[in-house]
């Protein structure tokens, strides 16, 4: 053990002393610099849009020594130390480890950044550098096998580059260094990764000492049976570890990819086969593997669920098979053909869609139609149409509702839905609708603020008055102003965003998303009778209803007075009465359903959710509320740049510094 100790101290001494390996460390520093300083205006900006750690720059440092790491090995383990002992070719690898970490820890400075200002989740990120630390050792071991069963240099690494590239790309997730190392990136620690790597590196490392061995004569039958049987030892190991997905740690502080103890519940009640497909493009490499990452934590729980993943783009049939509307959707499907798609990896999408595919419902939803509402065929800005492909890949039956010619809503009615009205409803349509509604029914009505005829001729049709007296539900005659997104460039503030969310199985999530409205009224609620209503969605407190319009159209400017109402307004809420079972949900807005607004922020889950739990018991179950802990970077406006700077410039130009000082000194000693 000395020895090889020695040999790694001199081989190593001998590498810090090339200018070339400064050359190549100031160029890695100064990538990974790059990408990590291109997404810290997103992290400060647009928090949640990137996730706050260092998996990108991880995951380029990982494939720039994968084309690097052949020629390390080569030079440790060149022609002439080929004939040399097993104990200098275990030096060397511990040499060429020793460097590779040495780089690696250089990359600090970002994860150090990170916590500066702000306050990543630390699991994945020492998750990740632990599977760097394996994912090198793996690599080297391979490389120096290749070395040494290869002629000469230039051939050794053209081998051990081709070697690299296909684990690189390999499509078998489980023969894969890259896939091994994305779940330590996720922050899951699975014991068939860490076994992984450890079986690829000493297998090749007692491969390489074999090879030596054999060229100076001196291999015996008893040392391929050692190999044999240290092969076979650590494969049985990892076969078992593969068999059993439950050894695992969740590295994440709040439990991210522990599924919810409803979805264990469901998970852990499968009878039959679920057989996941994740449509994901070429270019959603992160997302795919994040899904990935999410589908084996849930395997750990059950052996009847299975996965793969196609590209949309490569199997247009597969994906039009399923309906899909765009990639990164992961589809539940059963042996007897019936499915479910969840559209995000959110604990609720992702147990909801698990709970339809095994429960599967039968919903019809009616849109009325005859009063100028927005138009589900129309895929236009004003339309609605995507809204109703929504509804679609969530299970239900669209179909349109004339109630003059009806005359009643039909019997299978899961729910009704009225949007944006421009005429108002005759008093036979309105009895039909308030029937329905008593009788049991669900309705989902949106309307807009008064600023067209026909919304201001809709009011007259009595359905409000049934709202305030049956429902103690007021629609105001007001227009929403918040005076943040004033400030923020906007002329008057009339597109704001829901900033507080009430505790409701339809809001669930929609924090970290947001919801988007325009030109919106404010709603207030009293007691009536046993009704239950939750405010869904509420404004910042520096919002008011504007009720004088005149002023605001001729001034163009307009302040809150005694008139208007002021603080946090609910623009969405829901409401139920256990007496019929009938539920509402209300909007003061219409345009966040629409084509232009509806895959902005949260608002497409805000209307799929409102709709589900206006027609489904089994989904709009609460779930367990995992702790949310908002993930953040503070960075004020003058250091961004400097930081930005530092990331690109500072180690890379110290490490350039160091191999020219270091070039000259051997030129001087030469």
């Amino acid at each position: 053990m000395h020895n090889i100790w020695q040999v790694a101290r001199r081989e190593l001494s001998a590498l810090l002393t090339q200018p070339l390996a400064y050359a190549f460390g100031a160029t890695l520093l100064g990538l990974t610099g790059f990408i990590f300083a291109s997404e810290l205006p997103v992290h400060a900006a647009q928090p949640g849009v990137l996730p706050l750690d260092v998996q990108s720059v991880l995951g380029l440092f990982s494939f720039l020594y994968l084309l690097a790491m052949p020629a390390l090995a080569t030079r440790l383990l060149s022609q002439k130390r080929r004939s040399g002992s097993v104990e200098l070719a275990l030096g060397n690898f511990l040499a060429g480890w020793l460097f590779y970490l040495l780089t690696a820890a250089l990359t600090f400075i970002f994860p150090l950044i990170l916590f500066i200002f702000g306050n990543p989740d630390p699991g994945p990120i020492w998750s990740a550098y632990l599977g760097m630390l394996l994912y090198g050792a793996a690599l080297l071991g391979i490389d120096l096998l290749i070395s040494a069963l290869s002629p000469n240099r230039i051939v050794a690494y053209l081998v051990a580059l081709g070697i690299n590239l296909s684990l690189y790309l390999l499509p078998v997730s489980a023969l894969s260094l890259t896939s091994q190392q994305n779940n330590f990136f996720q922050g899951v620690l699975l014991a068939q990764d860490g076994l992984y790597f450890v079986l690829v590196t000493a297998v090749s490392l007692h491969s390489t000492t074999l090879s030596l061995k054999s060229k100076q004569g001196r291999l015996a039958r008893a040392d391929w049976a050692k190999l044999g049987g240290t092969t076979a030892v650590f494969i049985l190991l990892y076969l078992f570890a593969a068999q059993n997905p439950g050894w695992r740690y969740d590295s994440t502080a709040n439990k991210a990819l522990t599924p919810l103890p409803e979805t264990i519940a469901l998970l852990h009640s499968l009878d039959e086969p679920i057989h996941v497909i994740g449509f994901y493009t070429a270019e959603m490499a992160l997302p795919q593997s994040q899904a990935q990452a999410t589908l084996q934590t849930m395997q750990a729980y059950t052996n009847q669920l299975s996965y793969e993943f196609a590209n949309p783009d490569d199997n247009p049939l597969l994906a039009e098979q399923y309906a899909l509307s765009f990639a990164g959707t992961l589809v539940f499907t059963r042996a007897d053909g019936r499915f479910a798609k969840a559209s995000t990896l959110t604990d609720r999408a992702l147990h909801t869609a698990l709970l339809r595919a095994l429960h599967p419902t039968v919903k019809t939803a009616y849109f009325l139609t005859g009063h100028g509402e927005r138009d589900g065929q129309d895929f236009g800005a004003d339309g609605v149409g995507t809204a109703v492909t929504l509804l679609q890949e969530s299970g239900f039956t669209v179909q349109s509702l004339n109630l003059s010619t009806t005359g009643d809503v039909p019997a299978d009615a899961s729910a009704v839905f009225l949007i944006d009205q421009q005429a108002p409803l005759t008093p036979s349509e309105l009895d039909a609708l308030v029937r329905y509604v008593d009788g049991g029914g669900t309705l989902f009505l949106a309307r807009d603020a008064l600023d067209t005829e026909g919304r201001i001729a809709a009011e007259t049709d009595g359905l409000l008055g049934w709202l305030q007296t049956s429902w103690g539900i007021t629609l105001r005659n007001d227009l929403i102003v918040d005076a943040t997104l004033a400030q923020s460039g906007q002329t008057i503030g009339l597109t704001f965003v829901g900033t507080q969310y009430g505790d409701s199985p339809i809001t669930q999530e929609l924090a970290q998303y947001g919801t988007i409205f325009n030109v919106a009224r404010s709603i207030e609620t009293k007691q009536v009778g046993m009704v239950t209503a939750v405010s869904l969605i509420t404004t910042s407190d520096q919002a008011w209803g504007e009720t004088n319009f005149e002023q605001m159209v001729s001034a163009g400017e307009v302040a809150p007075d005694a008139e208007d109402a002021t603080g946090n307004l609910t623009v969405a809420l829901s409401a139920l009465n256990p007496t019929n079972g009938a539920r509402l949900v209300v909007f003061g807005d219409t345009d966040f359903v629409s084509n232009s607004f509806i895959q902005q922020g949260g608002n497409s889950f805000l209307f799929e959710n409102a709709a589900n739990w206006l027609v489904d018991d089994l989904v709009s179950l609460p779930l367990t509320t995992r702790q949310a802990i908002p993930r953040q970077v503070t960075i004020p406006t003058g250091q961004l740049k400097l930081l930005q700077l530092i990331s690109i410039c500072l180690v890379p130009g110290l490490l350039a510094l160091a191999g020219v000082w270091m070039w000259v000194s051997r030129r001087r000693v030469g």
